[in-house]
């Protein structure tokens, strides 16, 4: 995955607000994201390489948050007990994280607990254990078998990003192949014949004194109408590398990066219990649902779900209790 993210600027991770939630624009689970972006690498924005494409002109720079482990506690669970146990859980990896939690201790270069009042936690470590496979999984279960948590997101799986806006000259026009006023008749012919001998499809269009300047680049280049804004965006870089001629006019639309969570590690199918492991509780937790309606938050069902109709049912309870007494073999008849 790492190789499909961006590195942001300095500049962007110093106004980082470590629990923002408001990733409304993109799918809530970033690989559902990545499956539908066509990655391009740009070196011609700086700081942003690769650059992740989606929805034909939009562009997104990318980064995960690969110091930080993300949990969400269940509903219905008093929030400071939550994150007494919590700390218990985490006291056995980093001895001290109480203590830095109580004192509201933000400078120690040990790893600290960060907390809202959405039920969302992390773990933020800068130490050499971040990105430990084995200190996340131990988390995981610790805080999974207290049934404390909802969703588990390990290192790199929650994500910063931040739109760039690619527009020339209103800003409303997302167009990496039109120059600026700037472009001088050597550059513009220079473009010409670049393209005749690469892009021979490819046309160089000179603003006509009627169009507006303020509408219209004074120099654009008109493409065959089966372009994609990916294909433009490799070609203006490629005009960049080449030719020494930038377009495009790329900015950030905001200055505080957006998150975006990754795979949820609970996600298993027939672990309704949210314990890490498949058994007999979890067909009584699923009947109790179908039966009093006793509720499931969202990753519960989705486990429960195993028929992918959508609603937890009795075909599902079945489904799990044949795979407990080994009828199935990971959901599907032997």
């Amino acid at each position: 995955m790492k190789n499909m993210l961006t590195i942001l600027t300095a500049a962007l991770l110093a106004v980082m607000c470590p629990l923002s939630v408001s990733a409304m624009e993109l799918p809530a689970d970033t690989g559902a994201s990545f499956a539908d972006m066509e990655i391009v690498e740009c070196d011609m924005l700086s700081g942003y390489a690769p650059i992740i494409c989606v929805d034909e002109n939009r562009i997104y720079g990318i980064t995960p948050r690969e110091h930080y482990l993300r949990f969400v506690l269940r509903d219905g669970i008093d929030n400071d007990t939550a994150v007494t146990q919590v700390l218990e859980v985490l006291e056995e990896v980093y001895p001290g994280i109480t203590e830095r939690y109580r004192a509201k201790d933000y400078d120690s270069p040990a790893a600290r607990l960060l907390t809202n009042d959405q039920g969302y936690c992390e773990v933020e470590d800068y130490t050499d254990t971040a990105g430990s496979a084995e200190i996340s999984e131990q988390i995981m279960q610790a805080l999974a078998a207290k049934g404390l948590i909802t969703e588990f997101y390990s290192w790199g799986e929650t994500v910063n990003y931040v739109e760039i806006q690619c527009g020339f000259p209103d800003g409303n026009t997302a167009d990496p192949l039109a120059f600026a006023e700037d472009i001088t008749e050597e550059q513009t012919a220079a473009l010409q014949a670049y393209l005749a001998e690469h892009y021979p499809a490819f046309a160089v269009m000179e603003r006509t004194p009627d169009e507006d300047a303020f509408r219209v680049a004074k120099v654009r280049i008109k493409t065959p109408e089966d372009t994609t804004f990916a294909e433009k965006l490799r070609i203006c870089n490629e005009l960049a590398e080449r030719v020494g001629v930038y377009g495009g006019n790329f900015h950030v639309d905001a200055m505080m990066p957006q998150e975006m969570p990754g795979h949820n590690a609970l996600e298993k199918p027939g672990d309704v219990t949210l314990d890490c492991k498949i058994g007999i509780t979890d067909v009584i937790a699923l009947n109790r649902n179908i039966m009093t309606g006793d509720p499931l938050c969202d990753t519960a069902k989705l486990n429960a779900d195993i028929n992918g109709n959508g609603t937890p049912d009795e075909t599902d309870a079945l489904a799990i209790l044949k795979e407990i007494v080994e009828i199935t073999e990971g959901f599907t008849e032997r």
